[in-house]
């Protein structure tokens, strides 16, 4: 099972663009398999306004510390991802987001990763 979040805080805002920095958790565990990660991030987004709705595009890079227990050995690793993601808004309470990630200096995880979700508000 993997269970992730990420909490962002606005810094700068040019036009409809924004930066914001934040950081990153991320929890995967299973069968003889626990990996903690941990890290800060920089992420730039725009919105683009389509009909009704509109499309986000993002770009962000992170610095990924992780402390791993598979098979009973312990180890730590750092990664920088870079994530690619777009955000489609279909109606205000419906988006779907595809990311996109391809990790520099991983040693665990995939190189590369796509991921494809819904946002609902909660």
């Amino acid at each position: 099972m993997r269970i992730g979040s990420d909490v962002k805080f606005q810094l700068a805002t040019r036009g409809s663009m924004l930066i914001s920095a934040g950081g990153a958790l991320g929890v995967e565990t299973g069968d003889d398999i626990n990996v903690l990660t941990i890290g800060p991030t920089v992420v730039v987004s725009q919105r683009f306004p389509v009909g009704s709705g509109g499309i986000t595009p993002y770009g962000g890079l992170g610095l990924m510390f992780s402390n791993l227990d598979v098979l009973g050995e312990q180890d730590t690793d750092f990664s920088v991802p870079f994530r690619f993601r777009a955000e489609f808004e279909m109606a205000p309470e419906l988006k779907m987001v595809t990311e996109i990630q391809l990790r520099a200096s991983d040693q665990v995880n995939d190189d590369f990763s796509l991921a494809i979700g819904v946002n609902l508000p909660f």
